[in-house]
C-alpha cells in the first residue's frame, strides 16, 4: 500500500498473527527514538501495513521524547457467543457462579484478531483461574478462535477500570502479561454491552494486567461512539 510507510509482519512463538499491540507500539517507539521517524506535529501520525491493513499509528510527543504511542486497531466486529457457564467455568477452573455475571455472555469480538471476552466476578475469583486446556480447546474450535481475555470490574487501582488475564495457550503464549489487541477488543465490548456509559464521542478506558504474573501493566483503550454502539478502536501506552 503506497499510503504505508512502514511493512510489519508480526510472530507469536507459533503463530504469525494479524496484528498485536505490543509489537506495534514497541516498534514505533524505538524507530522514533532512534530518528527513523521525523516527530513534527503533534501527535505525529504514520501509516503501518499489517497482515490486518493499513492502520495509522500516533506518536505522541514532547521536546522529541516519545511519550505514548497509539495504535488505531481494525473496525470492531461482534462474533459468535456462549452463555454456558458451566463449560466456560470449567475451562478456567472456577464455580459456574463465578463467570458471566449479571447475564453478560462470553463473546468473540475483533479488532482485527478474534478474542473471546470472558466476563468474571472479581479479583479473587480471577487469582485462582486454571486453565483446563481440553476444555478450552473445544470452546476455541467452537467459537473459531485461539485467545481468551478474562476480565473483572473490580480493581486493584481505583483508576483502573478492569482487571483482566488474557491466556493463548495454543500461540505459544500460556499467559500474556499486557495483549493490546485483547484490550482493544475488551473495549468494544465494554461499550457494546453498556458497561462503561461515559463513551461520546469518545470512551477512555484503563486495563490493568499481568499483575497475577508479578509483571503488571497499564494499557489505554479508547473507543468512539455511543453506549452499546463502539466504533474506532485505538490502544496505546508508554
Amino acid at each position: 500500500d503506497p499510503k504505508a510507510q512502514f511493512q510489519l509482519r508480526i510472530f507469536t512463538p507459533a503463530a504469525e498473527v494479524p496484528l498485536a499491540g505490543h509489537p506495534v507500539v514497541g516498534t514505533f517507539f524505538i524507530l522514533a527514538e532512534r530518528g527513523h521517524i521525523k516527530l513534527q506535529e503533534q501527535p505525529t501520525r504514520i501509516f503501518q501495513q499489517c497482515k490486518a491493513g493499513t492502520l495509522p499509528v500516533d506518536i505522541h510527543h514532547q521536546e522529541g521524547r516519545v511519550e505514548k504511542v497509539v495504535m488505531t486497531q481494525a473496525e470492531p466486529q461482534f462474533l459468535g457467543e456462549s452463555r454456558d457457564k458451566k463449560l466456560i467455568a470449567s475451562a478456567v477452573g472456577l464455580a459456574e457462579d463465578d463467570v458471566l455475571p449479571d447475564d453478560l455472555p462470553a463473546q468473540v469480538v475483533s479488532t482485527a484478531l478474534p478474542q473471546l471476552i470472558v466476563p468474571a466476578r472479581g479479583l479473587k475469583e480471577m487469582e485462582k483461574i486454571e486453565l483446563d486446556l481440553v476444555t478450552m480447546k473445544k470452546i476455541f474450535r467452537s467459537l473459531e478462535t485461539d485467545c481468551f481475555m478474562i476480565f473483572a470490574r473490580e480493581t486493584v487501582h481505583s483508576e483502573s477500570d478492569v482487571h483482566a488475564r488474557m491466556f493463548a495457550p495454543f500461540f505459544g503464549v500460556p499467559e500474556d502479561p499486557a495483549t493490546g489487541s485483547a484490550s482493544g477488543a475488551l473495549g468494544a465490548y465494554l461499550v457494546r454491552h453498556r458497561l462503561i456509559t461515559e463513551v461520546a464521542p469518545t470512551a477512555h478506558i484503563v486495563v490493568e494486567q499481568g499483575y497475577e504474573m508479578g509483571r503488571p501493566s497499564t494499557i489505554h483503550v479508547e473507543v468512539d461512539g455511543e453506549p452499546g454502539s463502539p466504533g474506532e478502536v485505538r490502544v496505546g501506552g508508554q
